[in-house]
This record gives C-alpha cells, structure tokens and sequence, in this order.
C-alpha cells in the first residue's frame, strides 16, 4: 500500500488512470511493445514503470488477502493447519519426504514453528510410525533456528511430547555448529525441570545436543566424545555418546562402497552394550536405506561377525528404516 500510495500521489496530477494489468502483459508491452526504450520520452518511461509497480503492489496485496497469486505454488497464508495439512497432501499425494519437508519449512519460515508443528501433528495421526514424524520435525526445527535465531523460547515453542523430540533435535542440528548457542546453553535446557516429565524426554534431548556436536565436529569422534563428556550429568553424557555412534555410523554408510566390515569395527570401538546396540541398529537403518531391497540387506546383516545378537540389531534397524520407505 506504501509503494502505490507513493506512485498515485506522484502521477495524481497527471489525470492518467491505469488499468490492471498483469505482471507478464505489462512486462510483455514495455519490452516488446513495438518502441525502443530509448525511442521513449522520460514522462512515457516512468509512466510505464509506475504501471509495473502497481501490479507488483496489488499482486502482493492479493497473496496477503488470501488470493491466489499467479505462477505461485504456496498456500496462502489465511489457511489454517488443517486446510495446510490438506494442500500438502494435494501437492505431495505420496506423501515424498522431501516433498513434504520442502513445504513445511516454508510454513516454518513465513507462518512460524508453532504453525508448522500443529500442520505436522496432522501427519502424525496419519502416519503413526517413525521415523516420519521425528525426521519431519528436525526439518521444522532446523528451519526455525536458521529463520528466527535460536533461544530458549524457541526451544520450548517446540512441542515437547511430539515427534519423539525431533522439532529440539532440528533446532540444536543447525544452532549448535552455527555457533548460536553452546553445549552449556543446551545442557540447561535439556536439565530444565520442563525437560525432564520423563526418561525419554530427558534422553532424546541429549540425542539432540549429540547430533549438534558431531555435526560442529565434522564427525571427528574423538572431539566428538570429548564433548559428551564435558556433560555433568552421568545419564547425558551416556545419552550424547550413544547417539554420537548412530550418527557417526549413518555418515560412514552414507556414500561409497557399502563396508558392512568397516561399520563394524566402528562399533565395537565402544565398550558399552547399550551404545553398541544402537550402533548396529544404525547399520540396518543405513543398509535398508541403501539396499532396499530385504534379501540384501538380510545378506548385509549377515555379514556381522559379533554374533546373532548384533545381527538382529542390525535388521531391526532396517525394520524402522522400512516405514520412512513406505511411510
């Protein structure tokens, strides 16, 4: 409204009327209207700049009205979580990842994280089954911190309860390497009194502060480790490191020969059970991921020596694996 009070107020005694015009014809007419620019006297050329100007003006007001703007595949900005939820499954009717997580953090982006996390919970009555919901929620969270900064206010506009804490791993993925809080800060947020309504809410949130680190690390483990350990509490830093090993499992599988040796070894440099055991379930996780198909990645597990127990963590981790496949 600012932008065309000036231009009316500008061309007000000049008793010109503009129609409406759309931005590809007025775009069309000033570039291929039959008249050089330069053939053009500067009341002729401004006039037409002023033309191009309205219809930018009164395109935006439509998108902010709700309008549909042409050439634009964004929802407008009026629809509730619901009707969001609705044109989501419309544009994505396989509901793709990525497809969905582009969306969403464009919502996080221009409508909010809260916005974003009540259009995510709809998913989530849909489709039960992580790893969706939590994988989901690290894009929302992600996308929030690089959008608005990171805080404790935002860390608690997250829902909590949701997504098996993966809206706070997203928000600690991107802040923690960018620098825009320490693992101090995090670690206060994850002790707070909020943060701790159960075991699990307690754990996964160093599950977050563990993907931040190694991240900031560049998977360098040794620092990596060290890190973890600077926690006070002897339940977070056990929850930082196994997490540590899931992530740096996943990133050795990531590319390159599948080395179902090398993964191997990679776990067992820890001692702990429980640390190994999610170790290897983050070895099926990546081998069904790469493989696809069940027979290879039954003859990937196999191909552990450690026992059958390490075996079936290995297949475990490709039975979660599967519902991100067909969710």
């Amino acid at each position: 409204m600012i932008v065309q009070f000036l231009i009316i107020s500008l061309f007000a005694s000049s008793l010109f009327t503009f129609p409406p015009v759309s931005w590809a014809a007025t775009h069309e007419h000033m570039v291929h209207g039959g008249v050089s620019p330069a053939d053009k006297t500067p009341h002729e050329l401004f006039e037409e700049l002023a033309l191009f100007f309205i219809n930018i003006t009164r395109s935006l007001e439509d998108f902010f009205a709700g309008k549909a703007v042409p050439g634009s595949h964004k929802a407008p900005p009026t629809l509730n979580e619901k009707e969001l939820y609705t044109k989501i499954k419309q544009m994505c009717p396989k509901t793709e990842f990525q497809c969905v997580a582009k969306i969403l953090r464009e919502i996080t982006a221009e409508r909010g994280l809260k916005m974003a996390s009540n259009v995510l919970k709809e998913f989530e009555s849909e489709i039960l089954t992580d790893p969706f919901p939590h994988l989901m929620g690290h894009e929302i969270g992600e996308q929030a911190a690089e959008s608005f900064g990171f805080s404790p206010k935002l860390f608690f506009e997250c829902p909590i309860d949701e997504f098996n804490a993966g809206c706070q791993h997203g928000l600690f993925m991107y802040a923690i390497p960018k620098g825009l809080t320490t693992i101090e800060a995090a670690e206060s947020l994850c002790e707070y009194t909020e943060a701790k309504k159960s075991k699990d809410i307690y754990t996964n949130c160093y599950y977050g502060v563990a993907h931040g680190i190694i991240l900031a690390n560049h998977y360098d483990m040794d620092k990596s480790v060290n890190d973890c350990n600077q926690l006070a509490a002897p339940a977070a830093k056990h929850s930082c490191i196994r997490r540590l090993y899931w992530d740096g499992v996943l990133h050795l599988l990531k590319a390159g020969p599948l080395d179902i040796k090398k993964a191997q070894d990679f776990c067992m440099q820890s001692s702990d059970d429980l640390v190994r055991h999610g170790c290897f379930r983050g070895i099926g996780w990546s081998v069904k991921l790469r493989l696809i198909k069940n027979d290879l990645v039954r003859k990937a597990c196999s191909e552990l020596e450690e026992g059958e127990f390490y075996q079936s963590e290995c297949y475990e981790g490709a039975s979660v694996a599967l519902d991100l496949l067909e969710p």
